[in-house]
């Protein structure tokens, strides 16, 4: 029987408290270029509005933006 590698407290808290790359609110960064390249190309061929929702796992916190066309 295998056994699960489970994050300790410690572990997690730590992870928790890296910066989100994706988010231009906490600076600028090239990984952002994907997640607006994606955003964009959906956008125009959809024609319709969007929203980014970013969520911290287990804070039940949630942030979003909208954006239109």
């Amino acid at each position: 029987m295998s056994h699960a590698n489970y994050l300790t407290s410690e572990q997690l808290c730590r992870a928790l408290r890296r910066r989100d790359l994706t988010d231009v609110a906490q600076g600028p960064h090239a990984v952002q270029t994907l997640p607006d390249a994606a955003v964009t190309g959906l956008r125009s061929e959809s024609r319709s509005t969007g929203r980014y929702v970013r969520a911290v796992p287990g804070s039940g916190s949630r942030v979003s933006s909208s954006m239109s066309t």
